[in-house]
């Protein structure tokens, strides 16, 4: 089974078999994402979900503390409270990466049409006025994560679970510890 174009597919608002998108040429696959981006008022970039984060609040009129949260993944086995060991690049995986995986895969063209977006949005909205944003909001983040990263783990001190209900989340592992970031964030604001 083919797994090409999912991100496109997912996002897209109507239903594409992988192997239609495929037969589809470049200049066909250009114009469906281009259309799918005229669709969405913002679309982030994971691997610049800072970036996309600070375009998102200046594009919208948001606060900072609107768009701080902890990260739902810390390297946590949550049931044993303990490190999880990071994960080797099997040999399976490598002789993947080295295929041509990404031919007739309109997610590679979704994402460098979102980056390109991206940068084009800050450019509209000024770099030197971007930057400035960015800088405060990472400057906001590691506060956060420095004082916040263990509220949202149900381990206690000596590494016993706890139980999932000591940790408080919007939903599942999302937003979690976020009373935390809230009183962080509120106590940095008194005393600028």
């Amino acid at each position: 089974a083919t797994h090409k174009s999912g991100q496109f597919r997912y996002l897209a608002t109507r239903h594409f078999a992988p192997s239609v998108l495929e037969r589809k040429t470049t200049l066909e696959q250009q114009i469906l994402v281009k259309s799918l981006l005229e669709h969405y008022h913002f679309m982030a970039v994971a691997e610049r979900m800072s970036e996309s984060l600070v375009v998102m609040k200046l594009l919208f009129g948001l606060e900072h503390d609107d768009l701080i949260v902890l990260p739902s993944k810390v390297g946590y086995d949550y049931k044993t409270c303990r490190r999880v060991v990071t994960i080797q690049v099997t040999s399976t995986i490598q002789e993947f990466i080295h295929t041509n995986f990404t031919v007739d895969n309109v997610d590679y063209l979704l994402y460098a049409a979102a980056n390109r977006s991206l940068d084009e949005t800050i450019e509209r909205l000024g770099r030197e006025k971007f930057k400035r944003e960015l800088k405060e909001h990472r400057r906001l983040q590691a506060l956060a994560e420095k004082e916040c990263i263990s509220d949202m783990l149900p381990c206690s001190q000596n590494k016993s679970y706890l139980g999932e209900a000591q940790v408080v989340c919007y939903a599942g592992d999302s937003g979690c510890g976020y009373p935390c970031v809230d009183r962080v964030l509120k106590q940095d604001a008194r005393a600028i």
